[in-house]
C-alpha cells in the first residue's frame, strides 16, 4: 500500500473506527503503551500505528472529524498553521503527532491558566511533562529543566518570559526541541507590546534551536493577523488549515437596545435564573469600570473586573477568583480572553460591538467548553459603534496627515543622524492631530520602508557594584532575595556587563504587589551603591530611511475599507434571525479560510 493509499484509509478508520469495547486503562498500562511506541523506524506508517497507539492511551475511540488532517499533515512532517475554535480539540492535533513521532517538543503558552488542566490530565495518562512558569515554583521549573536535559520528558510547557533567562536558552541550545508549539499564535501580532514583550521573542527562539516540526494555533486568524504571524514567524509556504466553526451548545442572540437601557439590561440578566458563570466584555476600560462600580455590588454570586490598567498582582487574583468559583461574574476587556480556561460558563454578553466576527467569536468562545450551554448575546447599543469607528479612524486618519507627519519629521531630525527624538504626542500636538492616529500612521510609514522605528527598551538593565557581605539585615536579606531572582531569570548582556530583566516577571518571582514595589527597592539598591540601574525606555526615535515618493494613498484607503468592512459584516449578523446565526458565521468563517 502506497502512502496516498494508507493516508485515504486512514482517513475512514481514524473518522469512523468501530466502536471501543475497552474499559478503562491502567496508569500503569498506559505507561507501558508509551513505553512501546516505535521511535526507530521514523516514517509515514510507523507513526500511524504509533498514532493507533496513543488512541488506545487517551481512550478515544478516534479522532475527531476536525482533527484528522491536521494530525496527518504533522505526521507527515510539515509545519502547520491551525486555526480551530476553542473546545474542539486542537491541543491533540499537536499532543497525538508528538507522542507517534517520538519527538521531544516544547509548547508555549500565554498564560498558565491555559495548559494546567492540559498537563495534568496527560501526567495522568503517563506522559512525561515538565512545566517552566512563574505560575509554578521554582523548584518545579527547575526540575522540569533538568528532566529535559536528561531526556526525561516527552513535553514541556513554557512561558515566553523564560526566554529572557540565560541558563534556559544554554539547556535548549544543548538539547533542543523537536517539535515546536506556539499556543495563541496571533498574540506575536496583537499582543506583542501591550501583553508582555517576551512574546516576541519566541519566533528568534524558533529560528534558533531550528526544530524539525513547528505548529503554531489560534482560535482565529483574521486576514492582517495571518499576514503578520507569517512575516513574523518566515512561515511564507506554510498552510492554514481552518477547522471547527462555531460549537452547537453556543446559542447566538442579539438584542437591538437603546443605550440608556443596556446597563440595566445587563444586570436583569446577570440575576435572572439560571445563575451561571458569566463574563460581560465591554470595548473600553470606562465602560467596565462603570458597570462594575453601579452594577458589580448587587450582582449575586459576586463580580470582579478585569482590564489591562490593573496592577498584575489584582488581575491575577480576579482571574483566580473567577476560575475557581468563588465570584461569578467578571466585567472586561477582550484582555480577559486568553487567560479563561473555565469550562462551565454559561453566559456571555457583549456589551459593545466588537471591531469583527473574529474578535465576536474569540470572546463567545470563551463560553460553554465542558459542553453545556452558554447563551451568547451581543447587545447592539448602536452607540458603541462611535468607539469601533473611532479605532479605525486613529489607525487610519485623513490622508493630508500621513503627509503633515513626514514634513514635521524632516523639520525636527538631526541633520547628521536623520533621528527625530520628539515623543509621539509632541508631534500630535504639532500636526494638529489626536496623539493616538500617530502610532497607525508611523507604522504604515514603516511599512512603506520610509520611517524606520527603533524598538523600545522593555527590559530594566542591571550591573551589580559592591553587594554587601551582610545580608542579615531587612535589606541585605531583600537584597540576596532580589540576586538570586535576577540571576535565575534575567539575561547575562556580557558586553554591557548587566543583566537584562522584565520588570513585570520579576515582580512575579518575588511575589510583589506590583510593579512599582520592585521600582522602588531597585532604586534603594541603587541609592545604597550596590547595583547600577537602566529602566525601561518606552520611547521610539525614528530615521528618515526613504521619502513619500514610496507611500500609497491607495493602500491606506483600502485597509480602512477593509476594517470598515470587518465592522458592517458585525452589523449584518446583528440583523441575521437568532435561529440562523450559527449558520451565518459557519459561512463566514469557511469563506474566509
Amino acid at each position: 500500500m502506497n502512502e496516498t493509499e494508507t493516508i485515504t484509509e486512514t482517513h475512514k478508520t481514524l473518522s469512523n473506527p468501530p466502536p471501543s469495547t475497552n474499559g478503562k486503562t491502567s496508569i500503569f498500562e498506559k505507561r507501558r503503551i508509551l513505553a512501546s511506541l516505535d521511535k526507530t523506524h521514523r516514517d509515514f506508517n510507523t507513526y500511524m500505528r504509533n498514532l493507533q497507539k496513543v488512541l488506545e492511551v487517551f481512550e478515544y475511540p478516534s479522532l475527531r472529524p476536525n482533527q484528522v488532517e491536521p494530525v496527518i499533515h504533522l505526521l507527515k512532517g510539515q509545519d502547520l498553521l491551525l486555526v480551530s475554535s476553542t473546545s474542539s480539540g486542537k491541543s491533540f492535533c499537536y499532543i497525538a503527532p508528538s507522542l507517534a513521532m517520538g519527538y521531544k517538543t516544547i509548547v508555549f503558552f500565554p498564560l498558565v491558566a491555559l495548559i494546567q488542566d492540559q498537563w495534568k490530565e496527560l501526567m495522568q495518562r503517563g506522559v512525561r511533562v515538565g512545566v517552566v512558569s512563574s505560575g509554578v515554583s521554582l523548584t518545579e521549573s527547575n526540575k522540569a529543566m533538568a528532566e529535559w536535559e536528561q531526556g526525561a520528558l516527552d513535553f514541556l510547557f513554557v512561558a515566553p518570559e523564560r526566554l529572557q533567562n540565560k541558563k534556559f536558552l544554554e539547556l535548549m541550545d544543548r538539547v533542543p526541541p523537536d517539535f515546536v508549539v506556539v499556543d495563541e499564535i496571533h498574540c506575536a501580532y496583537e499582543q506583542a507590546t501591550s501583553f508582555r514583550s517576551s512574546y516576541k521573542k519566541i519566533a528568534p527562539f524558533v529560528e534558533r534551536v531550528c526544530p524539525k516540526l513547528f505548529l503554531g494555533q489560534t482560535a482565529t486568524m483574521s486576514d492582517d493577523v495571518e499576514k503578520a504571524v507569517r512575516e513574523i514567524y518566515n512561515l511564507k509556504d506554510t498552510p492554514k488549515l481552518v477547522k471547527s466553526y462555531p460549537r452547537p451548545n453556543l446559542h447566538f442572540r442579539s438584542i437591538k437596545i437603546e443605550s440608556d437601557k443596556a446597563d440595566d439590561w445587563v444586570f436583569r440578566e446577570l440575576n435572572k435564573a439560571p445563575l451561571v458563570p458569566s463574563i460581560v466584555y465591554c470595548s473600553t476600560v470606562n465602560m467596565v469600570s462603570d458597570l462594575y462600580r453601579i452594577y458589580g455590588p448587587a450582582i449575586v454570586g459576586g463580580s470582579m473586573m478585569y482590564t489591562g490598567q490593573m496592577s498584575p498582582s489584582q488581575r491575577k487574583a480576579n482571574q483566580t477568583n473567577f476560575l475557581n468559583g468563588n465570584i461569578r461574574v467578571a466585567f472586561a476587556t477582550n484582555a480577559f480572553g486568553m487567560g479563561i480556561n473555565k469550562a462551565d460558563i454559561g453566559r456571555i454578553i457583549l456589551r459593545s460591538f466588537p471591531g469583527s466576527l473574529e474578535e465576536l467569536i474569540q470572546e463567545f468562545g470563551r463560553g460553554g467548553r465542558n459542553g453545556c450551554d452558554c447563551d451568547c448575546v451581543l447587545l447592539a447599543d448602536y452607540r458603541t459603534l462611535n468607539t469601533q469607528n473611532f479605532f479605525i479612524d486613529t489607525a487610519f486618519p485623513d490622508i493630508r496627515y500621513y503627509y503633515k507627519f513626514f514634513d514635521a519629521l524632516k523639520q525636527l531630525q538631526n541633520p547628521s543622524t536623520h533621528m527625530v527624538t520628539a515623543t509621539l504626542k509632541e508631534l500630535a500636538d504639532k500636526i494638529g492631530i489626536h496623539p493616538m492616529c500617530i502610532g497607525g500612521i508611523s507604522e504604515a510609514l514603516k511599512g512603506f520602508k520610509i520611517i524606520d522605528r527603533a524598538e523600545p527598551t522593555t527590559e530594566t538593565r542591571i550591573r551589580f557594584l559592591d553587594c554587601p557581605d551582610d545580608t542579615s539585615s531587612g535589606v541585605g536579606k531583600k537584597f540576596a532575595l532580589y540576586k538570586d531572582k535576577i540571576d535565575l531569570i534575567g539575561i547575562e548582556n556580557t558586553d554591557l556587563s548587566c543583566f537584562e530583566v522584565d520588570l513585570e516577571y520579576l515582580a512575579e518571582e518575588i511575589g510583589a504587589s506590583n510593579v512599582n514595589t520592585i521600582k522602588s527597592n531597585l532604586t534603594k539598591f541603587q541609592n545604597l551603591g550596590w547595583i547600577d540601574v537602566k529602566m525601561p525606555s518606552r520611547s521610539q526615535p525614528i530615521k528618515i530611511i526613504g521619502d513619500m515618493s514610496l507611500f500609497s494613498e491607495e493602500k491606506i484607503k483600502q485597509e480602512r475599507e477593509k476594517k470598515k468592512l470587518k465592522l458592517e459584516e458585525v452589523k449584518n449578523f446583528v440583523d441575521i434571525p437568532d435561529s440562523h446565526k450559527a449558520e451565518y458565521l459557519d459561512k463566514y468563517f469557511e469563506t474566509h479560510s
